[in-house]
């Protein structure tokens, strides 16, 4: 559980954050919380839904925090916002997920809602050339990625 990050007495070189903060009303405090929990110079890897993509802007919220979306996502300045204050500084913000990616991950997940994971297996392949469409610069990237450093 995020919120008890607080009894955590390790610390970590490293943490990785993925596709988790948009799900958590109290983002701030976790991201205070990775930043104690930080050696000096370690890294927080962060990924999040880009905000201002089309699917998530028309997404039914969270406001209960049972496991959907509570927030929209991110943008590149609300990253800043969220992070800077907590002693991160960040480097470049990074796009990822292409339209056809998310156009495959639709497809996919139409599939596996109605005839189940085994059905879709066999149409992987299937997606794959539109993964790999994925390494060209998405007008709106599906997700932001951003490396923050603990200074």
């Amino acid at each position: 559980n995020l919120y008890e990050l607080s009894e955590e007495t390790r610390t970590f070189d490293e943490i990785i954050c993925f596709e988790v903060l948009e799900h958590l009303r109290r983002d701030k405090d976790v991201v205070r919380e990775f930043h104690r929990i930080l050696r000096p110079g370690g890294t927080l890897h962060v990924c999040c839904p880009n905000r201002l993509h089309p699917r998530h802007q028309v997404e039914v919220l969270d406001q209960e925090e049972r496991g959907g979306h509570v927030r929209a996502g991110y943008t590149a300045e609300e990253y800043r916002t969220l992070l800077e204050p907590a002693g991160f500084r960040i480097e470049p913000v990074v796009g990822i997920g292409s339209p056809s990616v998310y156009h495959a991950d639709r497809f996919l997940r139409a599939i596996r809602n109605t005839a189940g994971d085994l059905a879709a297996l066999p149409l992987l392949p299937m997606v794959l050339p539109l993964v790999w469409a994925a390494r060209f610069d998405p007008k709106v990237p599906f997700s932001l990625y951003a490396r923050a450093v603990k200074d």
